[in-house]
């Protein structure tokens, strides 16, 4: 029997949807509204796809959707093309979930070190003697405070309510110019209008309660996590005892002998999240229809339909994450092959369930079968780079669509280096001049890092295979096992870097004026968007080519034309209401820089702030015009996603009591 999401994608029978209720209000951090549809999809359909660009948070979105499912007791399977994305994933899920002894990280012989060692530990009886409250006092506690949470989100938003009808009545009756009526009004409704100052503090007591809110959902799921390890060591001891016999075994036969004596749904109850690679998946667990509540396909782009399917045999729903306009797999099957095979079983493309396994990816077919946008998410929140490394990729390939998350008015260039070698490649494809100029540039930002105290990893990245393993050879030969380890010192081809990030990038395109036959594989979309979006902080190019050779279409071209274009968008508007001219000219007498009507995260802000290096947006209520409605809890989410923390201010506090505004957002800004 076919399970339900290979069932979808061959047949394009998609059963509807359920409709579980969820726990992501039980996961610390601050999800976005995409986010949490990637959850609701996870849960409840068949099959879903996320579409996830360069740095917007993919891998601790598929965290969050593991924790959320061990959180309702269910198991997920992570599967990847590659080992580097599947640890980032195990990374996030131990640094903002504390869930690494209950995620299993197979066909990794340090992790499987440790697991031998933890499980050792459980059978030795270290957790018996531990006491905690159960998981079902902390879920209460969770309910309670989300509960409180969704009150003062609705006391916050009546205070904003009253806002906007006190300052737009004031408003009025100042525009008739009678000044006696506008007078009697302040009299009678000061203390009313001194009581939105409240609002500050029912922000302050969200957020106060937010974090508690973290914490509570941190020690749920460690004590969900303990509380499961116990039952399991408790209840299906022998069960755990064959899986540590299997995972101790020296032989692939007596591991699979094993294994039949494993319940499996104790096991996964226990470690419910299992991030395996596609190629070492049968090793690691029996072929045992849905066995898994859910399995997830990451980078699906470079996953093969073939490869996935023994993955999608073993759950009961599939999510697959990927990007296509990143790195997409390479298949080795002729045309003639493939068209023989479909002769022979008697097929066409035109069939219902058949597709080009040369040119299809996993999540190509899932994106052809999926037919509802409830069963697609798009992550558009960018986090990872300096506007400047991520302009290019977000202008060509994204359309604009990114959130850049780092925006700020002190956004420039300076952070992308472009630096002419003037090497030749050799028959070898290795350029000798380009990699000595890679290795002086470590030195010198290792040189630079020792004077700063401040260490950052380093990543090199090369189209061409022969000139990054030359590159890494060189780096052997030129740092010691301890800089390699403190700067996460790597060069890969971009196939070794999709999924990874290093605060700063080293770019050796290794081709000269003779090699421009190898330049056309460097236009191949995914493989240069790849290439030039793994930097957090800044990123160095190294060229031996003179671009203007090449056909203007040419993204590497295009690219060197944007590095000296780069200008950070600064959009203010010059044309202010008088609430905001007032504003910023108070602002202004304290030595705070002010920014009306600027955009950040795709959201234009009433005033931006900045004093000493800190910003904070201010929300003006109440004054009729454009500015004169409150910014929902979600956007004053959206900003603390990007570290910016939102004031409101409203327009009758302000005429009544303007200094008590100003002590306000100079608080938050640590004005002296």
């Amino acid at each position: 029997m076919l399970s339900p999401p290979i069932d979808a994608l061959i047949s394009n029978d998609m059963p509807p949807n359920t409709a579980k209720s969820l726990k992501y209000d039980y996961l610390p951090g601050l999800l976005s509204a995409p986010q949490k549809k990637v959850i609701s999809i996870a849960a409840n359909a068949h099959l879903g796809c996320v579409s996830g660009p360069p740095g917007t948070g993919k891998s601790y979105t598929i965290a969050a959707v593991a924790a959320e499912h061990m959180a309702r007791g269910e198991s997920v399977l992570i599967v990847a093309n590659n080992d580097p994305a599947l640890d980032v994933i195990a990374d996030k899920l131990n640094g903002n979930f504390a869930l690494s002894e209950v995620s299993i990280r197979a066909g990794k012989k340090e992790f499987l070190k440790n697991l031998k060692a933890y499980i050792a530990d459980l059978l030795s009886g270290y957790l018996a003697d531990e006491q905690e409250k159960a998981p079902a006092i902390f879920e209460s506690e969770l309910k309670a405070q989300n509960v409180l949470l969704n009150d003062l989100e609705q006391r916050f938003d009546k205070f904003c309510r009253k806002a906007i009808i006190r300052g737009q009545r004031l408003k009025r009756l100042e525009d008739n110019n009678i000044q006696w009526l506008s007078d009697l009004y302040l009299k009678w409704a000061q203390r009313s209008i001194k009581k939105l100052a409240k609002q500050w503090s029912a922000l302050d007591e969200i957020n106060d309660q937010q974090t508690k809110r973290e914490l509570l959902a941190s020690r749920y799921l460690t004590v969900l996590k303990n509380t499961n390890l116990r039952t399991l060591v408790n209840t299906q001891r022998k069960s755990l005892q064959a899986f540590n016999q299997a995972i101790r075994s020296r032989t692939s036969k007596r591991q699979f002998e094993l294994f039949d004596n494993i319940e499996y749904s104790s096991l996964l109850a226990a470690f419910p999240v299992w991030l395996v690679s596609l190629n070492s998946l049968y090793r690691v667990l029996p072929l045992k229809p849905q066995m898994f509540d859910l399995v997830i396909i990451d980078e699906a782009t470079q996953c093969n339909i073939s490869s996935c399917l023994p993955a999608l045999y073993r759950a009961k729903r599939a999510l697959v994450v990927g990007d296509t306009k990143q790195l997409r797999h390479y298949s080795f099957l002729a045309k003639s092959k493939e068209a023989q095979l479909r002769t022979k079983n008697q097929l066409s493309l035109s069939s219902v369930g058949v597709v080009s396994y040369r040119d299809n990816s996993i999540l190509d077919l899932t994106l052809n079968i999926l037919n509802s946008d409830q069963q697609l998410a798009f992550l558009d929140e960018h986090f990872r780079s300096k506007p400047e490394l991520i302009h290019f990729s977000n202008r060509y390939f994204y359309q604009s669509k990114l959130k850049v998350m780092q925006h700020r008015p002190c956004t420039s260039s300076g952070n992308l280096f472009l630096q002419r070698v003037n090497g030749e490649r050799d028959k070898n494809g290795v350029n000798q001049l380009e990699a000595s100029a890679v290795i002086a540039c470590i030195k010198q930002q290792m040189s630079d890092d020792r004077e700063t105290g401040v260490y950052h990893s380093i990543g090199i990245v090369s189209p061409f295979r022969s000139q990054a393993d030359f590159i890494a050879k060189q780096i052997d030969v030129h740092f010691s096992e301890a800089e390699i380890i403190k700067h996460k010192l790597r060069a890969a081809t971009p196939f070794g870097f999709q999924g990874e990030e290093r605060d700063v990038m080293l770019l050796s395109f290794a081709v000269d004026n003779e090699a421009k036959r190898a330049v056309v594989y460097l236009n191949k979309a995914g493989v240069f968007n790849v290439t030039i979006t793994r930097a957090r902080q800044a990123q160095h190019l190294f060229l031996s080519i003179d671009e203007t050779q090449l056909p203007e279409h040419y993204l590497l071209r295009r690219y060197l034309g944007s590095v000296s274009e780069f200008a950070a968008a600064h959009t203010c508007l010059s044309d202010v209401d008088d609430f905001q001219r007032d504003v910023i000219q108070e602002l202004m007498k304290l030595q705070i820089e002010t920014w009306p009507g600027y955009a950040v995260a795709g959201t234009e802000v009433d005033i931006l702030c900045r004093y000493h290096g800190r910003y904070l947006a201010v929300d003006l209520i109440g004054y009729p015009g454009p500015w004169a409605d409150f910014f929902e809890l979600d956007t004053y989410k959206l900003f603390s996603r990007a570290n910016i923390e939102m004031l409101p201010i409203s327009y009758g506090l302000w005429v009544v009591d303007k200094d008590t505004c100003l002590q306000a957002i100079g608080s938050r800004l640590k004005v002296n």
